[in-house]
């Protein structure tokens, strides 16, 4: 990873976006942030040296083991994640829909609060439909998310980053 990333910086590529999920039930959640904290530890100093920023990418809520109160799809997670590795260069590909249906989130907060902190590096626009049961991707505008607004709002806060369209629903 070292080494792609390096080459990452020597081919003038300004952004790397990853990802780190257990999906099957059962893992330690713990031992999973052990071994990111000894990923990021490792890797983040070759991404200042290279000139690369590294966005983390939260997984599918449907399948993450670490979307689970205080995992990496929360609002304390990715608080934890960025606190794990505080550099300028690392930072988040923001995507609200993991966010959606987590007791006493407010999106538009969070937005705001990642974004005044400089570590929205990219925005994804998925939106999802969430209920007790289920979760099944949306067309912009079905959801639970105001995309819109919470762009305004990342905007205003200082986000200058690119769009990335998520998960599309299967169109019938």
């Amino acid at each position: 990873v070292r080494r792609f990333i390096e080459n990452a910086g020597a081919a003038d590529i300004p952004l790397v976006c990853y990802t780190w999920e257990a999906s099957k039930a059962g893992h330690d959640v713990e031992r999973i942030w052990d071994h990111l904290t000894y990923f990021l530890e490792h890797v983040i100093p070759v991404a200042e040296k290279a000139g690369v920023r590294m966005a983390f990418s939260p997984g599918d809520p449907r399948t993450s083991a670490m979307g689970e109160a205080g995992g990496l799809n929360s609002v304390e997670g990715l608080i934890r994640l960025m606190e794990i590795a505080p550099g300028s260069c690392h930072g988040l590909d923001f995507r609200p829909s993991v966010l959606v249906g987590t007791p006493g989130v407010d999106i538009i907060e969070t937005a705001r609060f990642f974004s005044a902190r400089k570590k929205i590096f990219v925005f994804t626009t998925d939106d999802i439909i969430k209920t007790s049961s289920t979760i099944s991707d949306s067309v912009g505008g079905e959801g639970k998310i105001n995309i819109l607004e919470v762009l305004k709002t990342c905007r205003a806060s200082g986000f200058e980053g690119p769009l990335r369209s998520g998960r599309q629903p299967t169109m019938p």
